[in-house]
């Protein structure tokens, strides 16, 4: 009965969305976009929860993501099709990133399990742009940064999986930070993506010797006829499985579930 509670008390007042650009002119063209980029081609909804802070967050964080597009300014463009009717990223075509500031009138307690959103509060606390199903303008990142009334805040964010797998999404989320913080890049983004374009034929620079003859120097079969094994084999009932399990895990921060399959 938690869930319907937590409809009826949240409640954010938006403010229009404004476009977050580059701090500085960033490269155009388009940027290509790997098989695997293109197999989901979906938004991702992401919230962050912060205490509170008595610095002016909205500010910070909005110009710490001007400065943060400058190294990833391929999420500042749009999605587009070439010739060949693939999926690439228009980065002449700038549409920066929505972002959106908004006011809850309620304590950030009530959010509850902050690991499961509800779907509802979800969407009062991640701004999804109205033309997100249309390419041609679809934002690649939006922002929401809502303050609530204990002065806690949240940041929440929408992001393009044609842009970033998890890893890549939080090396973005990192760099934003440490920007907000007055701190350089840890790790600088590379947007080579030559390696990636697995239908260009390879090309071979310098002496390639596909059929080399290799000596067998392993001598595998001398080792079984100069050395004795010995087979032995060991009984294991489900009380000794269960203490193995846990020697096993003992020392690594993972829980360890054993189920009594009957």
């Amino acid at each position: 009965m938690e869930a319907p509670a937590k409809k009826n008390i949240l409640k954010a007042e938006r403010s229009s969305p404004v476009a977050v650009l580059p701090e500085y002119e960033t490269p155009e063209g388009s940027m290509f976009l790997s098989s695997l980029d293109q197999m989901a081609p979906a938004i991702v909804p992401t919230v962050y929860c912060f205490a509170r802070s008595d610095a002016k967050v909205v500010d910070v964080i909005k110009q710490a993501l001007a400065k943060v597009l400058v190294h990833y300014y391929p999420i500042a463009g749009t999605l587009a099709k070439n010739s060949r009717r693939k999926l690439v990223v228009d980065c002449q075509k700038k549409l920066g990133v929505p972002f959106v500031e908004a006011l809850a009138d309620c304590d950030m307690k009530i959010l509850g399990n902050l690991i499961i959103f509800d779907s509802d509060v979800l969407g009062k606390l991640v701004y999804r742009d109205p033309m997100e199903h249309v390419l041609e303008v679809d934002p690649l990142l939006t922002a929401q940064v809502t303050k609530f009334r204990c002065g806690g805040f949240t940041l929440g964010i929408a992001l393009s999986h044609c842009m970033a797998d998890g890893v890549s999404a939080m090396n973005f989320m990192n760099a934003w930070a440490e920007i907000a913080r007055g701190e350089p890049l840890s790790l600088v983004p590379c947007h080579d993506r030559t390696v990636l374009k697995s239908m260009l034929p390879p090309r071979i620079t310098g002496p390639y010797n596909e059929f080399v003859h290799i000596s067998d120097v392993s001598n595998m079969t001398a080792l079984y006829e100069e050395q004795q094994f010995v087979q032995k084999s060991f009984h294991f009932d489900a009380e000794k499985l269960a203490i193995l399990k846990i020697m096993a895990t003992k020392d690594e921060q993972v829980d360890l579930y054993i189920y009594d399959n009957k």
